[in-house]
């Protein structure tokens, strides 16, 4: 998955419509991919707070009624190309537990 902070999108529109760049379709994520497991691990490992390490676990156990896809990231690569560059997901945990920290 894509991973997004909203800051992130919020300054991202706003560098859009300063520079107005051609209209289309943006994914407007974070760079880089993650597993819902790979994301906990950032979280847990980054936090002050003694958090239990997720467990990793796989779609075929998690009996989900809809299927899902195994690979459902977006890319920022041409967002990046209109002069729109996304931070990655991991630098958007950090600036997130820093803002939430308390």
């Amino acid at each position: 998955m894509s991973p997004t902070y909203v800051v992130d999108v919020a300054a991202a529109t706003e560098q859009m419509l300063a520079r107005r760049i051609p209209i289309g379709l943006y994914h407007c994520v974070n760079d880089g991919a993650g597993s819902w497991h790979a994301i906990g691990l950032e979280v847990a490992g980054l936090s002050a707070r003694d958090l239990a390490l997720p467990r990793a676990t796989r779609y075929a156990d998690a009996k989900l009624r809809a299927r899902r896809p195994m690979f459902c990231a977006l890319s920022p690569a041409k967002l990046a190309t209109a002069g729109v560059v996304m931070p990655t997901w991991k630098d958007a945990i950090t600036r997130w537990l820093q803002a939430t920290a308390s």
